[in-house]
Parts: C-alpha cells; sequence; structure tokens
C-alpha cells in the first residue's frame, strides 16, 4: 500500500514540475498568467490626473479612475459614470448629469453628486493654467441638486464642452482620499482611488507600477460586454527601454508593447511571429510639427502691434519670408521615409487630417519647391543664407527629423543646428522667447486644438508660437459656436491665416504601432491609444 505521505509528495513534485514547465514555456517572467504587463518607455510623473504632466501617467490612470462620460469605439459620446447623456438648456449653458447608482471608490467611500463636485472644482484649480488638460476655464459653478444628480454651469458657449467630461482631466477622485493625503495624493506616499476596474497595489519608481482587480466593480460602460469586476488579476506597468521593448514580447518577458518604434523591419518580423499580435493604424488627431517663433514679426507675430519688432527680447523671432522659405524647403514624404519607415502620412494642414474642420491650405500653399525657397530667402535679405537652430524635447524620432531636415534647408542655404533636451528646459527657453524653431506634436481628436495651441492666453505654452492678436482671437473665438456654419467657417479662416504666416508647420500624421501576446484575448485598440479599461480581456 502507498502511503498517504507519498501521494502527497508525488503530487507536490508533480505540481513544481508543470509551474516549471509553465514559466519555461511563457518566457522568463515572474507574474502568473492573469497578470498583464504593459512595457512603457518612461514612469508617470503623478497618479492625479488633476495634476499630471506626463503622457505616461494617461494609461494607468484611465484604469484607477473614470469620468462622467467616455468615448466608444466609434469615437462617439457615451455614458460612463452617468447614467446618460446629459440635458442641457438650447444655449449649452449648463449640462445636468444623472449619476449611477451603487458605484463605489476603492476605498469604500460611496460615489455621488458631492464627489463630482468636487472633483470638478479641484481640476479647475489645478488645471486651468495646464496645457496639458482640456478645461478651457468655460466650467462655472457646480450644483449638487440631489444625491444623484448634478448642474454643472458652463460661462460661454462651447460646442466640444461635453467632450472634457470625456477626458482623463477631468476624471472624479475620491475626495476623502485626496483630502486625506492633500499634495501627496497620487504619489507613493498618497495611494490615488477612483472608481476604475483596478485599484493601486505598488509603485516602485522607474521601475514598475502594480495595479490589481477591483472586485466590487460592476458598472463598466456599454462598449464593453463585461461590466466588470475585470477578468484580470493584477496590471503592470514595466518601465522599459524604447529599444528593448520588442526583444521582451517576443521572449515573453512584457505581454504588452503600448506604443511601438515604427520601424518597418521590425513590424514585417512581427507579423510572421504567431506569437504577437501587431496593429498599425492611425491615431486620431495627431500631428508632428515644426513651429516657430513669430514675436514681434509682421502679419500676427504678437506683440507687433505694440512696436515690440526690433526689441532685443524677439531677436529670436523668424521672419514671414524666412518662414515661407522653409515651407517651400520641406519634403514631409522623405521625412516620413527616413523617421517613421513610412508608417505617417504627410500633414496638409496644421490641423489633423482626421479632425472635423481641417483645411488643405499647407499643401496647396507651399508645394516642394527649393528654387522658390531660395527666391524668398533673396528678398527677406538672406541671399548667402543665414543659421536657424530647432529645439525639441528628447525623441529618437525627433533626432532623425531635425537631420534630415537641416540636410534639406542645407540645400537651400540655411545652415540649421539641434537642440535635443528635456521638456523642462524647452518650455523654459520658449518661455523667454529663446529659440528659432521647435519640433513638437499634439494627439487630440477634437477642433479646439486651434484654440489650445494658437489663441493669445495660451502663450506661452502649449501657444509656443508667440503667435496672434485681437484680430485672429476674434476668429478662434467663434470656432465653438453650437452653429455648424459659423464654427467651420472659423476654422478655415483661422487655419489659412495661420498657413499664410507659415507661422507653424504641420509635417505628419504618425501611425500608431502597438503590439501583444497573441495569448491575450478580448482587447480591442480604442482610437485613443491610451483609453483602455480591459474589462473583456483575457489570457489563454
Amino acid at each position: 500500500m502507498v502511503s498517504i505521505a507519498k501521494v502527497g509528495t508525488a503530487v507536490l513534485f508533480g505540481l513544481i514540475i508543470v509551474g516549471v514547465v509553465l514559466v519555461l514555456t511563457r518566457g522568463p517572467t515572474p507574474y502568473p498568467a492573469r497578470f498583464l504587463i504593459i512595457a512603457q518607455g518612461q514612469d508617470a510623473d503623478i497618479l492625479d490626473p488633476a495634476r499630471t504632466s506626463s503622457s505616461f501617467a494617461a494609461p494607468v490612470n484611465n484604469l484607477i479612475y473614470e469620468t462622467l462620460l467616455t468615448w466608444d469605439w466609434n469615437m462617439n459620446l457615451i455614458p460612463m459614470l452617468a447614467e446618460s447623456l446629459p440635458t442641457y438648456d438650447e444655449n449649452g449653458m449648463f449640462y445636468e448629469f444623472k449619476l449611477k447608482r451603487g458605484v463605489t471608490f476603492q476605498c469604500g467611500y460611496p460615489f455621488s453628486a458631492e464627489a463630482v463636485k468636487y472633483s470638478i472644482d479641484r481640476a479647475k484649480v489645478f488645471n486651468i493654467e495646464s496645457p496639458f488638460s482640456s478645461l478651457k476655464g468655460d466650467i462655472g459653478e457646480v450644483d449638487v441638486v440631489d444625491n444623484y444628480t448634478v448642474k454643472v454651469y458652463v460661462t460661454k458657449s462651447d460646442r466640444y464642452i461635453l467632450e472634457w467630461f470625456a477626458d482623463v482631466s477631468s476624471a472624479i477622485v475620491c475626495p476623502r482620499c485626496a483630502e486625506e493625503y492633500g499634495a501627496k495624493f497620487g504619489t507613493v506616499e498618497g495611494p490615488p482611488c477612483g472608481t476604475g476596474p483596478f485599484e493601486f497595489k505598488e509603485w516602485v519608481p522607474n521601475s514598475r507600477i502594480i495595479l490589481v482587480r477591483y472586485d466590487n466593480y460592476n458598472w463598466g460602460p456599454e462598449m464593453y460586454q463585461n461590466k466588470g469586476p475585470a477578468y484580470l488579476d493584477e496590471i503592470v506597468f514595466r518601465v522599459v527601454p524604447e529599444n528593448s521593448q520588442m526583444v521582451m514580447l517576443e521572449t515573453g518577458e512584457v505581454d504588452f508593447v503600448a506604443s511601438a518604434s515604427a520601424d518597418l523591419e521590425l513590424i514585417e518580423n512581427l507579423r510572421n511571429d504567431s506569437n504577437v499580435t501587431l496593429y498599425v493604424g492611425g491615431q486620431v488627431g495627431d500631428m508632428v510639427y515644426l513651429g516657430f517663433n513669430c514675436a514681434g514679426t509682421e502679419n500676427h507675430g504678437y506683440g507687433y502691434e505694440n512696436g515690440e519688432l526690433s526689441s532685443s527680447s524677439v531677436s529670436k523671432a523668424v521672419p514671414l519670408k524666412v518662414r515661407q522659405a522653409i515651407a517651400y524647403a520641406i519634403d514631409e514624404n522623405r521625412i516620413i521615409e527616413l523617421a517613421y519607415d513610412g508608417v505617417a502620412t504627410p500633414a496638409n494642414s496644421w490641423l489633423a487630417g482626421t479632425i472635423w474642420g481641417s483645411a488643405g491650405y499647407q499643401e496647396n500653399m507651399y508645394p516642394y519647391n527649393p528654387e522658390k525657397a531660395r527666391e524668398l530667402l533673396a528678398e527677406a535679405g538672406y541671399p548667402a543664407g543665414l543659421s536657424l537652430e530647432v529645439i525639441h524635447w528628447t525623441d529618437q524620432h525627433y533626432d532623425i527629423i531635425c537631420t534630415e531636415l537641416a540636410r534639406q534647408l542645407e540645400n537651400v542655404g540655411i545652415t540649421l543646428t539641434t537642440q535635443s533636451l528635456d521638456y523642462n528646459t524647452v518650455e523654459s527657453m520658449v518661455t523667454n522667447k529663446d529659440y528659432n524653431m521647435i519640433i513638437a506634436s499634439y494627439s487630440w481628436p477634437l477642433a479646439d486644438m486651434i484654440y489650445w495651441e494658437w489663441h493669445t492666453v495660451r502663450i506661452p505654452s502649449p501657444n509656443r508660437f508667440w503667435w496672434g492678436d485681437n484680430y485672429t482671437d476674434a476668429i478662434i473665438d467663434n470656432t465653438f459656436s453650437f452653429d455648424d456654419n459659423v464654427a467651420l467657417s472659423a476654422l478655415h479662416e483661422s487655419q489659412r491665416i495661420i498657413a499664410e504666416d507659415a507661422a507653424s508647420l504641420g509635417l505628419l500624421s504618425r501611425g500608431f504601432v502597438s503590439a501583444w501576446r497573441s495569448d491575450l484575448k478580448g482587447f480591442i485598440m480604442h482610437p485613443i491609444s491610451s483609453d483602455w479599461k480591459f474589462l473583456d480581456t483575457y489570457k489563454e
């Protein structure tokens, strides 16, 4: 007769062997199968939706927190924490939200109209001057009608105001936790707390952030079949250098690469890898652009009307005809080929082509024409050429863009030098008008980007061009009209003026490359690449 002890030992040994086999077949990872490991190039700055200035915080915050509204797979606004889309008066001066019942924050504190008022008022304090928030200062008083009804007033009519309630910067935070932790809320010392499907567990700075499933969650938006709780146990955001991410995906060390380098050879290799699912598609409202310091220059350069044209404070501003010459000298297709391996499309306007109201004035005004560029430089007083500098925050694609841009501008007599700097240094140089040109980008699906980056109230950032005056501000203000004809006319006119001035040149719209292990099922890539809930996602 075999003893019970021997049977137990045999079973235990068998389980160990199975565990070892599973780990070896999956690759060198310490996490069990119901973990999802996401590779990101950088760490988040703070897990507080009202205070973050990092795009790497957005996907984490979207799992911890929720907004009143959200975008579905087709970019339609649908309810999230709201029970339905809001009612509003005919002039759009207030919005009344009915809220879902039975929702709780991850700490157990009940979700209510008071929490909504607290979060919106708090966001107004932190976000009103932030270039990373979609809050434009149009949000006025917030009234609590009853425990599950809130009325939000706006200070002016704005066709885009509802979209803010779907942006993560408007996410509802737990009032009790936010008050308890104060300035530490959203850090390692003050854990974030929202109503999302995953809650905070651990943060090792510059290494990993771990979220665990919120087991009480069952109020997912209608776009997901599973309303909660999530199928996955934990989600790990690992900080992985960009050049290592795909290798780690192939070996199974990570499950998901959120934003991969656009390397065509690598993409072709992954297409032939049955263990990897590859996604290559366009981003909603994405644009990489070349901006100019226009301060005090003719034709809407900020300060020109006040006689600042000859001031030493604008000595690095680029004159109108030089900007136009550069527009003729640039071959966007060659830049796309080199910097993004063809996974991008040329821009025909500063407003991305996927955005309602985009107009192709730039494409028509500035076809590639180096000879015309040389003529304009001579007219501007630089027949022998000139030297300029372009700055950008550290990004390997921007490095390639600048290298090719320097080659193309040298062809027309412009010597270009480049500085790749950290974000804060770039913003400081912009604020002090201490630059000629800047490479930057945006990713946003709505035409209010014209306001965000061109109205004079947005100087010095994100209106890094030091461009605008009362005349153009009035046109931009009309882009918010609820009348489609008025808004569209204002959008086209503002883009026409921007193109004529060559105040900034749209270079390209990037394609989005992402990849994940093929055992990850039920995942759909959202048009806004960081809007994830992973409610339907599971691993085989």
